[in-house]
């Protein structure tokens, strides 16, 4: 793990990130941080125990594309442009709505409380729609990281990393809770409506795409 960091981090000079192991049962790995000059990679006991070198190069190469492709940032700037448009839109909906059933007689068309409850209600629905936009953006941002660890160390250290955690998936299927999701790069298995609300994409779907890279 040290040396594979280590290496990318000097080929693509930026400072090494913190490599973090920590006791869990489940294939867990994360990056996080301010900067790709400030993070940590941290890896799940499990993991280490579990995989072979090439299928933790490939969960290496795809946390470390994460960072220099400023993942974490993005995902934090996109949800607040997310959330500052949710709000102003909203009131610009409401008050719209409020001033074609104002008469000219009357202070408030919709009413102090109507208006409020129209707030809130628009509030929870363009929620909804941002939260459509942000979890795509998330998807495709795992196919790049994907792509990233691919260019990184080699395709078939990613595509072996994803067959692995499928396998296990279908192994341990009885035993995940939350629609089959592990935790390691967060593969989630929702269908139809609930994919769209999904933060990554499917197994089946990153294996494909990665053998489809020339």
């Amino acid at each position: 793990m040290y040396d594979t960091i280590t290496l990318l981090s000097s080929k693509h000079k930026i400072k090494r990130p913190e490599i973090g192991i920590y006791e869990s049962e489940d294939p867990n790995a994360f990056a996080t941080g301010p900067n790709k000059n400030n993070s940590i990679i941290a890896i799940s006991t499990w993991l280490l125990d579990e995989m072979t070198d090439d299928e933790l190069k490939g969960v290496l190469g795809h946390e470390f594309a994460h960072i220099i492709n400023w993942d974490m940032v993005k995902m934090t700037l996109l949800q607040w442009i997310i959330n500052a448009f949710v709000m102003f839109l909203s009131r610009i909906i409401a008050y719209g709505i409020d001033l074609a059933m104002k008469k000219d007689d009357d202070e408030w068309g919709l009413g102090g409380m109507a208006y409020f409850i129209l707030v809130f209600v628009l509030d929870i629905l363009l929620w909804f729609v941002g939260m459509l936009v942000l979890m795509s953006y998330s998807r495709n941002r795992e196919f790049v990281a994907d792509a990233g660890s691919s260019e990184l160390l080699g395709k078939e250290c990613m595509i072996k990393a994803l067959e692995k955690l499928k396998h296990l998936s279908a192994k341990r299927k009885g035993e995940i809770t939350k629609q089959d999701e592990f935790s390691t790069l967060k593969i989630s298995g929702g269908k139809d409506i609930l994919r769209l609300f999904s933060s990554h994409p499917s197994l089946e779907e990153r294996i494909t795409r990665l053998k489809s890279i020339k």
